[in-house]
């Protein structure tokens, strides 16, 4: 019996190695192997797939190698056009005759310049989101996936949707799906069940552009996530793109498996914050102007200045101050704009006493209810005592002397100081890292509060 030459060991060992579906995208037909010694030539198609093999594949084709050559073996990563002799191009994989011929069929399509932005009140918290969508807009962004991560209400799926319209805008020849993750894991699901799978690949694969709102419903649902990566791997190879949002940050995303984590890694990744005051002024003035509303310079500062929370909750606001002024000719000054704001801030904050602010501080930071109670005074846990008094004061509006008496019988004074610091550090151009946290402050108190919602 004929033995196997060593290519051939080499791709039937990458392929048990990375998985059918993973061999199939990325090497089968796409890539030439060649193995001469001890030394093994891998031609790929184009530059991209070249250091796609480099980086996300490097330690599987070393192992195969070595099993193919019998002892170490030297990996040479080629591009084919060097080959050749010739110039290297960047360019997507060769297309079938019969995509070459529809694709000639189709009328030249002239990109145009669209802002699909244009009507987004900039602040400093989105900052790094929207310019990010533009360049995806744009096509000057071309690193995948691009995630888009933070707290719910801070317009996530406002900008995806925006990117989808952008991008069909430039250019209708390009393919665009929008989906949430809910909608994912139910079309596989269905897909699986009644044997629609390749259908359901071609949907979510043979397209430029895919934009998966909420990836974070996509944690503890296993074969859907790897199915997702293998769509991410798809998509790239052919040279499409993927955006997603998340209320999770990429640290917390991890849950999702060390392979969507390296994913991230090597695209592009865009937190966005809610606003502060000063930008919650131009949201408000936004809002007004669009359901014709006056307010003055003053009230529009009072309202933002009053009023927690972003985008969703501006709108509230201005939806029941338009009410308010159309059914009871309601002035639109100070006392109503701090009415309404009151009240919209009780409707979204959450429903919580001090016991569960504890917790979640203490899951959050890793520390245990009894040392945030003590007298210890080190920063792993001065720090979460600290915003968990503040979290208390705001979330449930309890007296300083009732919120000290929880926190080891501490004085009403001490429980106003450390609500003061938070305070400050918030107001600050730099708030720091509280405890060894992974984000700032601001990123400490999302996730605490993020943990508050799915308690």
């Amino acid at each position: 019996m004929e033995a196997t030459p060593p290519a051939g060991v080499f791709r039937q060992q990458l392929c048990q190695a990375v998985g059918e579906e993973r061999y199939s995208v990325w090497f089968d037909d796409a890539v030439e192997v060649h193995a001469e010694g001890t030394q093994l030539r891998l031609t790929a198609p184009t530059v991209f797939h070249r250091e796609r093999l480099r980086t996300q594949f490097r330690e599987a084709i070393s192992a195969a190698a070595a099993k193919a050559c019998g002892t170490a073996c030297k990996v040479e990563y080629l591009v084919a056009a060097e080959v050749e002799g010739a110039q290297v191009v960047d360019k997507p994989r060769s297309r079938s005759k019969r995509t070459i011929r529809e694709a000639s069929a189709k009328p030249r399509v002239t990109p145009v310049a669209v802002d699909p932005l244009a009507g987004w009140v900039e602040t400093p918290s989105a900052a790094e989101a929207v310019t990010a969508c533009r360049g995806v807009v744009s096509g000057r962004l071309t690193a995948s996936p691009l995630l888009l991560w933070g707290a719910p209400g801070v317009g996530k799926t406002h900008l995806l949707r925006a990117v989808a319209d952008g991008v069909r805008q430039r250019d209708r020849s390009r393919r665009v799906l929008i989906v949430t993750a809910e909608q994912f894991v139910v079309g596989f699901v269905a897909a699986l069940r009644g044997s629609g799978l390749p259908n359901f690949r071609a949907k979510h694969r043979e397209i430029d552009l895919l934009l998966l709102d909420n990836a974070h419903q996509l944690v503890g649902k296993e074969r859907t996530t790897e199915e997702f990566l293998h769509t991410i791997d798809a998509l790239v190879a052919r040279g499409g793109q993927v955006v997603m949002t998340s209320d999770r940050s990429p640290s917390e995303l991890a849950q999702l498996g060390p392979e969507l984590a390296s994913r991230l890694a090597g695209g592009v990744t865009a937190p966005l914050r809610m606003p502060d005051s000063a930008g919650r002024v131009g949201l408000v003035q936004q809002a007004a102007a669009e359901r014709g509303i006056e307010l003055s310079p003053l009230a529009c500062q009072t309202l933002a200045a009053t009023l927690q929370g972003g985008a969703r909750e501006v709108a509230g606001a201005m939806n029941r101050i338009a009410l308010l002024h159309e059914t009871f000719q309601s002035p639109l000054d100070d006392d109503l704009m701090r009415r309404v704001a009151r009240e919209i801030n009780q409707l979204s904050a959450p429903r919580v006493g001090i016991d569960q602010i504890e917790m979640a501080v203490c899951e959050v930071f890793g520390v245990g209810t009894k040392e945030l109670r003590s007298d210890k005074r080190t920063k792993a846990v001065s720090e979460p005592r600290m915003l968990a008094m503040w979290l208390a004061r705001k979330l449930t509006g309890s007296a300083w002397s009732e919120i000290g008496d929880h926190f080891g019988r501490r004085s009403h004074s001490t429980v106003i100081a450390a609500h003061h610091r938070v305070e400050r550090l918030l107001a600050s151009d730099n708030p720091p890292r509280l405890a060894g946290q992974a984000g700032d402050l601001h990123e400490a108190i999302r996730r605490v509060e993020s943990t508050l919602r799915l308690a």
